[in-house]
C-alpha cells in the first residue's frame, strides 16, 4: 500500500515530543509511504473503526507515540546513568520503608 501523508493541519504535529512548539523549524509536504500488507491491513481497520477519518491521521499518531517512548527512554537511561554513578561514588542512602522514605522527603524539606 502507497499512501500520501498530508501534512494539512500543523498545529497537530507540533503537540509532539521533540518538534518545536512555534513550528518555526518544519516544512509540510506531502509523503509516499510504503507499508507491509500486515500494516496496511492494520491502518485499514484503525480507519474503518471510526477512531481515525484517514491514514494519515493513524501514521500520525503512531510516529507521536513512537517519539514520546523514545523520549521516555532516554530519559530512563539518563536516570540510570546518574543513579549508577551516584552508587559508584557511594552517595547512597538506605531505605528501610515506605514510612522512612516519606520522612526522609519530609526533613529534606
Amino acid at each position: 500500500m502507497q499512501f500520501s501523508l498530508e501534512l494539512s493541519n500543523p498545529a497537530d504535529l507540533c503537540e509532539a515530543p521533540m518538534i518545536d512548539k512555534d513550528c518555526s523549524s518544519l516544512h509540510f509536504m506531502d509523503m509516499n509511504i510504503s507499508l507491509t500488507p500486515e500494516l496496511e491491513k492494520a491502518v485499514k481497520a484503525k480507519v474503518a473503526s471510526g477512531l481515525y477519518n484517514n491514514a494519515s491521521e493513524v501514521v500520525r499518531e503512531a510516529l507521536r507515540g513512537s517519539l514520546l517512548r523514545e523520549m521516555e527512554s532516554h530519559w530512563v537511561a539518563r536516570e540510570a546513568a546518574i543513579g549508577f554513578a551516584q552508587l559508584e561514588a557511594d552517595e547512597t542512602v538506605e531505605v528501610r520503608s515506605e514510612k522512612h522514605f516519606a520522612k526522609m522527603l519530609r526533613e529534606k524539606k
